[in-house]
């Protein structure tokens, strides 16, 4: 490897290409990764090969602007831990030989790459756990000792983690939103409609029947509202959301994305950006929330949010005066972890608020909103990009440590 890169770092996570959260926490880390000078290869579930064509030599690449900045090895998660995936993934890693492997994802996503660290120990694996239930049950806590470090992306997760695995050496980190992307630009101001907006998977997970049925009741008598629920509305998902606007949305007041959107093939971010910008609220009424991502991103802009006591944004709101907590009821999931389902009563009770302060006193909804677009201002956690780059550079230092007391022996 040429002496001015770095570090040799495999990456294990849902491919960088795809529109997720997972997806786009792995494109984001790779950038900076790449931008730093290290030797980069990337592990990827999620890789459609029917979507994102090889080159000429069969091999698939990750670009960032008009450069390949790593090979991307497609891998199927649907496969157990002891088959074909764990017996790829391990003859790729000891063929690559990398210094450090970061996974990426929930933790019954990272088993194969905790199997394989057991087998093979010459790498130091970092984990990016980006957990959507808790607790965790404790058949996976063996797993995750298999992790030298873990970075969790919420106060929950670190709290779970540090007071359950204490020997494992965890840090808590944010994922870095760009602020210089996602802003006020002054077109809410403009607007003469109370527009709403979801930003919501296809999936039961995130609920887009409750924001469905929640916006229908509440813009009944109501000609001064409209709504868009930007989803995956042209991949295969859980809900058939013509059905569920058919019976909820008597109005017609909720329109879809006019033009192809899905996991693979989304808006960038300028547009997202617009997107929220021409909003007054979004809400959000998931069942678990591990990033809070897009809702995040929409509170930067001052757009304000309608979100579950679970949301990860919550942690943020300490010094907001106007909360907007959906009420909901704990079940239990597949994982034995808690979930919630969202009250559509406590939405709509927030959406009458929420209009009335924006209809009646249009100071007081600006400073609310200003108070949210602002939100993120004084916060100090480090970054999850930091902390690895600080982690490794330790890890880095304590070596060389090691080797000039050896020679002064």
């Amino acid at each position: 490897m040429d002496k001015s890169i770095k570090h040799n770092i495999v990456t294990y996570g849902a491919s960088p290409y795809i529109k997720s959260k997972m997806g786009r926490i792995h494109s984001d880390l790779l950038n900076k990764l790449y931008v730093s000078g290290h030797y980069l290869n990337a592990i990827c579930w999620h890789h459609d090969i029917s979507y994102y064509l090889p080159d000429s030599l069969g091999k698939y690449y990750y670009n960032f602007g008009d450069k390949n900045i790593c090979e991307v090895f497609p891998v199927n998660r649907q496969r157990h831990v002891n088959s074909q995936l764990s017996i790829d993934m391990y003859n790729t890693i000891d063929r690559i030989k990398p210094e450090y492997v970061i996974a990426i994802g929930d933790y019954d996503e990272i088993m194969e790459i905790c199997a394989i660290k057991e087998i093979n120990n010459s790498f130091i694996l970092i984990g990016i756990l980006v957990i959507d239930g808790l607790p965790i049950p404790k058949k996976y806590y063996d797993i995750l000792d298999k992790f030298d470090y873990i970075i969790t992306i919420n106060e929950k997760s670190y709290n779970f983690i540090n007071n359950n695995l204490s020997d494992i050496d965890v840090e808590y980190g944010k994922i870095d939103i760009n602020n210089n992307i996602f802003y006020n630009n002054g077109n809410r101001d403009k607007l003469n409609t109370f527009n709403i907006l979801g930003c919501l998977k296809n999936s039961q997970i995130c609920n887009p029947a409750a924001f469905i049925k929640a916006v229908g009741d509440f813009s009944e008598g109501k000609d001064d509202v409209i709504a868009y629920l930007h989803t995956n509305y042209n991949d295969p998902g859980e809900y058939d959301v013509n059905e569920l606007l058919y019976r909820f949305d008597k109005k017609g007041i909720i329109s879809l994305p006019k033009k192809y959107s899905s996991v693979v093939d989304n808006i960038d971010d300028i547009e997202l950006n617009n997107l929220y910008n021409n909003y007054n609220v979004i809400i959000d009424p998931s069942v678990s929330s591990a990033t809070s991502m897009h809702i995040t991103e929409a509170v930067m802009t001052g757009c304000i949010p309608i979100c579950m006591l679970h949301s990860s944004l919550l942690e943020y709101m300490k010094d907001i005066d106007y909360k907007y907590i959906i009420n909901s009821v704990l079940y239990v999931g597949n994982n034995q972890e808690d979930l919630y389902i969202a009250s559509v009563d406590s939405i709509v009770t927030h959406l009458e608020n929420i209009y009335f302060i924006w209809k009646n006193h249009c100071d007081l909804y600006r400073q609310i909103s200003k108070s949210y677009s602002e939100l993120f201002k004084k916060d100090s956690k480090r970054n999850i990009y930091d902390i690895i780059e600080s982690y490794i550079e330790n890890k880095n230092n304590k070596k060389k440590g090691v080797k000039l007391e050896l020679m002064n022996m």
